[in-house]
């Protein structure tokens, strides 16, 4: 049987390789996954450039870091990106292995990292995630329990502690896969190969798609280089989004959710006419495919 979200995630912290100092396991990556945390916490960009958050990463590991250890947010980004945890993107080329002098290539590519698409999204949904990998770190690096400063510091405090809520409504994942397979079923009927004529021939769209994006968006733009969407909403209460398709559907792109993005106005100009739209295009494909995979495997972890 394949691990849950909630295993592979959980696995891969326990499995990260760290040096050791004299000082006890060197304690950089497990901080630069709070860190990332404490951004997911706050609903900041799945991505940041690399120029824009080392600085922040040092003193982090300045303050919260084994002694002996060097602040060098660069070896973690590079160690984290041999895991399930992290990615990066916007570089040319090999990315270079976590030792000798990567901090050369890291200042000319500048590249985008962050967690993985469909560990943000556990992150993002799970209490009981979330306190895992806490108190994971915590006993492995930490004699036991992150430091509630630290946890403050990343924006993680009061997420350290899982309390059990009152009972919720039933998760979204479910309204997301019975739209997925009102697509699917269209498609295979061969209802997403129709047109329709207004003042031209073009492709049917399918509605229940973008429903499906829209649930999968949880009301935030989906583009992960985002740096903030309007912050207010339509006269109906609902969130300034537009649901695209990545490969244009007046092309004959898939009318499906893993061919489609829900993006705030700004994030949407720029992938339709923005220059580096040609850029843009393949991450946001990336993007949606993480996405949908991650619900359509998603098991509820929550209790």
């Amino acid at each position: 049987m394949n691990p849950t979200h909630h295993e592979r995630l959980l696995n891969a912290v326990k499995n990260l390789k760290v040096a050791g100092t004299p000082d006890g396991p060197a304690r950089h990556q497990p901080l630069t996954l709070l860190w990332a945390m404490g951004r997911v916490a706050h609903h900041r960009p799945r991505l940041v450039a690399w120029r824009d958050c080392h600085a922040e990463l040092r003193a982090l590991f300045r303050e919260y870091g084994q002694p002996s250890s060097r602040p060098r947010p660069e070896f973690p980004w590079l160690a984290l990106y041999r895991t399930d945890l992290w990615e990066l993107h916007g570089h040319t080329g090999n990315v270079p292995t976590a030792s000798g002098e990567p901090i050369k290539w890291m200042e000319r590519h500048n590249p985008y990292g962050g967690l993985t698409a469909w560990a943000y999204e556990l992150v993002d949904t799970s209490e009981e995630s979330r306190a895992a990998v806490i108190d994971e770190i915590g006993h492995r690096f930490f004699n036991g329990t992150c430091p509630e400063q630290l946890l403050k510091d990343v924006g993680l405090l009061a997420t350290a502690s899982p309390v059990r809520q009152p009972a919720q409504p039933p998760s979204p994942v479910e309204e997301y896969l019975r739209l997925v397979q009102l697509v699917e079923a269209a498609e295979a009927r061969g209802d997403h190969n129709r047109t329709t004529t207004s003042t031209r021939e073009q492709p049917v769209r399918s509605d229940a798609a973008r429903k499906a994006v829209l649930i999968r968006s949880r009301g935030r733009c989906e583009n992960p280089l985002c740096t903030g969407q309007p912050n207010d909403v339509t006269d109906g209460g609902d969130p300034i989004l537009e649901v695209d398709h990545i490969d244009d559907r007046a092309g004959w792109g898939r009318d499906h959710p893993e061919n489609m993005i829900a993006l705030c106005p700004n994030c949407h100009a720029i992938k339709t006419r923005g220059r580096s739209r040609d850029r843009l295009r393949p991450l946001l494909r990336t993007e949606a495919q993480a996405r949908h995979e991650a619900l359509r495997t998603q098991r509820r972890v929550n209790v």
